[in-house]
């Protein structure tokens, strides 16, 4: 009998590691058509602000180096001692 009690705990905790992996999965399945579900929106997003989704790294390099070319812009309009109060210069 010790063995058969054996046997039925093995299968049981064999039940309760099946299921346990069968729960994993179906949250891993749900989470991942909720992130196809957000990627497919943040592309028709880019896409109707005119970037091809594909692009989009090299679009924030241009954009950075716009927004640091206009910064520089923007202090080399103001005296020095302005911008040594503030910490740019």
């Amino acid at each position: 009998m010790t063995k058969q009690n054996t046997y039925e705990e093995k299968i049981k905790k064999l039940d309760k590691a099946i299921k346990a992996a069968r729960d994993d999965r179906s949250r891993a399945v749900a989470s991942k058509e909720h992130l196809e579900k957000e990627l497919i929106e943040l592309r028709k997003k880019s896409e109707e602000l005119g970037v091809n989704p594909d692009e989009l790294t090299e679009k924030i390099k241009e954009l950075k180096t716009e927004m640091d070319s206009l910064i520089e812009e923007a202090k080399n309009l103001l005296p020095d001692e302005y911008l040594e109060k503030v910490g740019l210069k």
